[in-house]
C-alpha cells in the first residue's frame, strides 16, 4: 500500500507542477494576444515563467525523478535521455524568450515575441506531455515484473 500511496503522490505532484505551467503560459499567452500590457509587464512574465521552468526541470532532475523511472523501467532509459536532453534546449528557449523581451521593443516587437513564446510553448507542452507518458508506462506497465 505504502508503494500505491507513493506512486499517487508522484503523480499528484507532477500533475500540480504541469498544471501551473500551463497556466502560467495560458497568461503570457493571453498577454501577448492582447497586447494590452506594457512591454515592462511582458517582460517581468517572461522572466517569471523562466525561473519557473528552471525550478520544475531542476526539481525532477535532482529530485531523482527520472532516475526512479529508468531504476524501474530501464527499457525507458532512451526516452528519458531525451527528456534530459529537452530541458537543456527548452531552458535555452525561455532564456532567448527573456532576452527577447528585455531587448529592442521598437517594430514588430510583439510579433518576434509572439512567434517565439507559441514556438516555445508548444515545444514545452510537447515535453511535458512525453513525461506523463513515460510516467504512465513505468508505473502502470507491468512486463513481467515478479509480484
Amino acid at each position: 500500500m505504502n508503494q500505491a500511496q507513493s506512486k499517487h503522490e508522484l503523480f499528484e505532484e507532477i500533475r500540480r507542477e504541469h498544471e501551473e505551467l500551463r497556466e502560467l503560459l495560458g497568461d503570457v499567452r493571453r498577454m501577448l494576444a492582447s497586447r494590452l500590457e506594457t512591454v515592462a509587464s511582458v517582460a517581468e512574465m517572461l522572466a517569471l515563467l523562466s525561473e519557473h521552468v528552471e525550478t520544475h526541470f531542476s526539481e525532477e532532475e535532482t529530485a531523482g525523478l527520472f532516475d526512479q523511472v529508468v531504476d524501474r523501467a530501464p527499457r525507458l532509459s532512451d526516452r528519458i535521455d531525451s527528456l534530459r536532453t529537452e530541458h537543456q534546449q527548452l531552458l535555452s528557449s525561455v532564456r532567448n524568450l527573456n532576452e527577447a523581451a528585455a531587448g529592442d521593443s521598437s517594430g514588430d516587437w510583439w510579433k518576434r515575441l509572439e512567434t517565439a513564446f507559441h514556438e516555445f510553448s508548444s515545444g514545452l507542452m510537447h515535453h511535458e506531455s512525453a513525461e506523463n507518458e513515460i510516467l504512465l508506462e513505468a508505473y502502470t506497465d507491468d512486463i513481467g515484473a515478479a509480484d
